[in-house]
C-alpha cells in the first residue's frame, strides 16, 4: 500500500499501485504512453504531485539552522532526507547574505516531526 494524502481533506489514504497508476495515467490523449510499476514515481512527480489534489508528502518536518539567529521552516515531505533536500533548495534558505561557504557555523541543527 502507498500512503497518499488527499489535499482537500487532509485524509491519509492507502492506495494500491494500480490506484496510483490510474491517477497518473488518466485523462491523457490516445498518444499517451502509460507509466507502469517501473517508472510510476517519475509519473507521479510530473503529473500528480503539486496539482493540489493528492500528495505523497504526508509528513511535516521542521528544520532549523543557526547562525546569529535561528530560522525555522516547515516542509511537507515523505521522509527526512527528502525534507532536507527540499529545505536546501528553498529560496527562503538560499539568502545570498548567509551562505554555508561563508559561515562555518551555518548548518542545519535539528529536525522535529
Amino acid at each position: 500500500m502507498i500512503k497518499v494524502k488527499d489535499c482537500s481533506t487532509g485524509e491519509i489514504l492507502n492506495w494500491t499501485l494500480d490506484e496510483v497508476l490510474y491517477e497518473i495515467n488518466r485523462d491523457h490523449n490516445n498518444e499517451w504512453v502509460d507509466y507502469d510499476e517501473t517508472d510510476w514515481r517519475e509519473g507521479w512527480d510530473d503529473f500528480v504531485e503539486g496539482n493540489g489534489y493528492y500528495s505523497l508528502k504526508i509528513k511535516q518536518f521542521t528544520l532549523s539552522r543557526s547562525y546569529t539567529v535561528t530560522e525555522e521552516i516547515v516542509i511537507e515531505s515523505e521522509n527526512y532526507a527528502d525534507a532536507l533536500s527540499l529545505c536546501k533548495g528553498e529560496e527562503v534558505w538560499d539568502n545570498p547574505d548567509i551562505r554555508e561557504s561563508e559561515y562555518q557555523h551555518h548548518k542545519i541543527i535539528g529536525v522535529k516531526q
